[in-house]
């Protein structure tokens, strides 16, 4: 009785040389596929961080419309890379891009958003969204960072920008009852 091995070996013996050649490639070309997959996908990783370091770098410079640039670009290798979205919101920011307070608004929402982020989303969408806009996010932010003082102005600000006077008064009064002092600094 003859081995599988023996018999793999007769069977390729007995086949025409191109088929032999042809089966090789077809064997090379899918170990070459399966263990290429993550190396790719690093390198996908590895190019879109180096996209988001020129991009800030860019951003450094003044120069917010290559850092735009540079930003989708990191977004189109790693779309699940969170760190593109704030360099992104503060370019587009920078060019008055009407969509920044679209990306503001992801900002606003996503899990991974640090209280700084937050705060620059919410700036962004302060002075871009239209007002019902800005409303909706203030009640989004939550107690917590609507009684922190950057978030405040911030909206305060819109609303004297808007000429409604009263409720930037009751804003600001609101702040000072839950224990911050009234007198912010509405002028940054």
């Amino acid at each position: 009785m003859r081995t599988p091995f023996e018999r793999f070996r007769d069977f390729h013996a007995n086949l025409h040389p191109l088929l032999r050649a042809g089966l090789w490639l077809v064997v090379i070309a899918g170990i070459a596929a399966v263990a290429g997959r993550p190396a790719y996908r690093e390198f996908k990783v590895w190019r879109a961080k180096t996209h988001l370091e020129n991009a800030r770098q860019a951003l450094d410079a003044g120069r917010p419309a290559e850092a735009r640039e540079y930003t989708f670009a990191a977004i189109a290798l790693s779309p699940q890379n969170f760190t593109a979205i704030p360099l992104l919101a503060e370019s587009m920011e920078a060019l008055n891009d009407p969509r920044a307070a679209d990306i503001a608004r992801i900002l606003l929402g996503h899990p991974e958003a640090s209280d700084t982020d937050r705060l620059m989303g919410f700036r962004i969408m302060a002075e871009d969204a239209p007002l019902a806009t800005v409303g909706a996010a203030w009640h989004f932010l939550g107690p917590d960072r609507q009684n922190q003082a950057e978030f405040r102005i911030a909206f305060v600000r819109r609303l004297i920008e808007q000429t409604q006077f009263q409720e930037a008064a009751m804003l600001l009064q609101e702040g000072g009852t839950r224990g911050q002092s009234p007198a912010l600094d509405v002028e940054r």
